[in-house]
């Protein structure tokens, strides 16, 4: 699971993506908070020692506990979801069917368009967000937003 600048930062700004995300146990997110920046897992249930909790939508979300009793987090404000690779392939195949879309993403990743991605050695998860975002909504990471 790639947790680097580069990808938290192409999910914070996929603002598409984040709409769409269903909460389920076990999804990455990342927290942003004043005091911390850290990469946490929603969970269903169960309290760690080391961190305080909140709920939302039912499921149990850790926190550190250096952020209090979290009275001051908003969750939609305070959480990117960091979705995993097979999390995106699944918005992208809907429908589709698995092998359509694997034929998509290679004539994808053979175009000029689509090579840049595969050659600049970025994760599965930056590849895979990069087609789901051209797939789905026409837009490319330019570095610093998708447009």
């Amino acid at each position: 699971m790639d947790f680097s600048s580069e990808y938290t930062k192409q999910c914070e700004k996929a603002v598409e993506i984040q709409g769409v995300w269903k909460p389920c146990c076990g999804d990455y997110l990342l927290l942003r908070h004043p005091k911390d920046r850290r990469v946490v897992i929603l969970q269903n249930g169960g309290e760690d020692l080391r961190v305080n909790f909140t709920k939302h939508q039912g499921f149990t979300v850790l926190f550190p506990s250096s952020y209090g009793d979290n009275t001051d987090l908003k969750f939609a404000d305070d959480v990117i979801w960091l979705p995993r690779q097979d999390q995106l392939q699944m918005i992208v195949i809907g429908d589709k069917g698995l092998q359509t879309v694997c034929n998509m993403i290679y004539q994808w990743a053979i175009s000029s368009e689509g090579c840049k991605y595969t050659t600049q050695g970025g994760s599965m998860e930056q590849l895979w967000l990069s087609f789901v975002m051209k797939e789905k909504y026409d837009k490319v990471w330019d570095g610093d937003e998708w447009i």
